[in-house]
């Protein structure tokens, strides 16, 4: 099977969590999502772990994914190696949809992901693709709406070695990520700096 990753956030140039990909190479052409910084991750194994992160959020702008090939031949392999990078037990925060059988796993904005999957594959020819399928949670998590003053107070409120884990994954984001919330993203962390 030939399976595509998509990636949009520290997938692409976080290079400590290991993802097997061929030739460790993305492509730019990916699928368009709608995406935005709504999620407060914590990774424990990182050093300043807590951060705020890209993941798919509906009614957000929608920015071109970038994409590798995964080196596994199947998908229940792309998965799970996607699965182990991202540090997860949890099959359903893994996105997939298997352009030969149409099983799809597919946990917010259903319809237009499904729509753009289709019409982008039918340059690219792939038999399957995986994702991230990590949802918001800024609000839950804080209890205040995501917003760039409560963004700002977020990233103020962090110790500094978070703070500068939260402006690293911010600003090595691709460029292509435009969200409507990035400009004012990187004023914040000028302001903050």
């Amino acid at each position: 099977m030939k399976i595509a990753c998509l990636g949009w956030g520290s997938l692409i140039w976080d290079k400590s969590r290991e993802l097997s990909i061929v030739d460790d190479e993305w492509f730019p052409d990916g699928p368009r999502m709608p995406l935005e910084f709504a999620r407060i991750s914590w990774i424990p194994e990182i050093e300043g772990g807590r951060r705020l992160t890209l993941v798919i959020r509906p009614h957000s702008d929608v920015s071109r994914t970038l994409y590798a090939i995964s080196s596994k031949g199947s998908l229940v392999g792309a998965v799970s190696d996607l699965m182990l990078r991202e540090g997860t037990t949890d099959l359903q925060n893994i996105g997939y949809y298997n352009f030969d059988n149409k099983k799809q796993s597919i946990r917010r904005c259903e319809h237009q992901i499904k729509a753009e999957l289709l019409e982008w594959n039918q340059s690219k020819d792939f038999n399957a693709v995986v994702w991230t399928d990590l949802g918001p949670n800024f609000y839950s998590k804080l209890e205040k709406p995501l917003s760039l003053e409560n963004i700002r107070k977020f990233l103020k409120s962090l110790p500094r070695n978070e703070f500068r884990s939260a402006r690293d994954y911010i600003l090595n984001t691709p460029s292509q990520i435009q969200t409507s919330l990035r400009s004012g993203l990187e004023d914040i962390l000028r302001e903050l700096e």
